[in-house]
């Protein structure tokens, strides 16, 4: 009776479709191996105290290997291809067609990127600022850290802001909130006014220095001729005060 090793024997090669149960081998080579149905591949193999890969599966050309499967399921080859001419294999097998940059060097700056886009409602942090014009919408908050390069010693204020007109400083706010410009104008004003603590405009005039008045610039005194020792009196019939002498009697 034949067996399946004594009709091998005789010749293990055929171009005959076969149906198997399951195969149990160290190695299969066939050119060309077809199954309408689910193929599993098993190995028995037990891997020694030390192995960290054992290859269980390889597809070679020849004698050469050009692909193989591993204990851990990974696939090793030279290369994957679809039946795309282009794009990248994704690891859920999709292909992406999308360009990729392999390699860039940053060389915008910042006048670039803000001719790009030059607003923004993210705070950011800069070093300094210098601008000939500045305008905005809403309020302006200027803030000093604190805690970092402003440290004013007590009774030492240290400059906040700085006004400059080209390389001359016009102005500036310090940082115990003193203003210090060489003058302050109001859109209306005139020498004619006043700047109130409030912002207000006083054109009332004041004196700068209290006038000197003669007695006789009052307008109830009428003195004439005074001399030495005259006094003062009120004369009930003009209503003014005149100069007269009174002589005093001895007792």
């Amino acid at each position: 009776v034949d067996t399946l090793d004594s009709v091998t024997g005789r010749g293990n090669t055929t171009a005959n479709s076969i149906s198997v149960g399951d195969v149990t081998s160290t190695k299969i080579i066939a050119p060309i191996m077809q199954y309408d149905g689910k193929l599993v591949i098993k190995s028995t193999y037990q891997m020694e105290v030390g192995e960290t890969e054992f290859t269980f599966l390889g597809f070679n050309f020849g004698s050469t290997d050009v692909a193989t499967i591993d204990d851990q399921g990974y696939v090793t080859g030279a290369g994957f291809k679809t039946s795309g001419t282009t794009g990248f294999l994704r690891s859920d097998g999709s292909v992406d067609t999308s360009t990729y940059l392999t390699s860039y060097t940053e060389s915008q700056d910042l006048n670039d990127v803000t001719g790009l886009g030059s607003t923004t409602t993210n705070s950011i942090t800069v070093g300094g600022v210098s601008a000939p014009t500045h305008s905005s919408a809403d309020a302006m908050n200027i803030t000093a850290d604190t805690n970092g390069n402003i440290q004013p010693l007590e009774g030492a204020p240290e400059k906040l802001i700085s006004f400059n007109w080209g390389t001359t400083e016009v102005g500036k706010i310090d940082t115990d909130s003193k203003i210090t410009f060489s003058g302050f104008k109001t859109p209306t004003g005139t020498s004619a006014g006043f700047l109130k603590a409030d912002g207000s405009v006083d054109t009332t005039a004041y004196l700068s220095a209290l006038p000197q008045i003669n007695l006789n610039d009052l307008s109830d005194v009428s003195v004439d001729n005074p001399s030495n020792g005259d006094f003062l009196t009120y004369d009930e019939n003009t209503g003014e005060w005149i100069n007269s002498t009174i002589s005093l009697a001895e007792n």
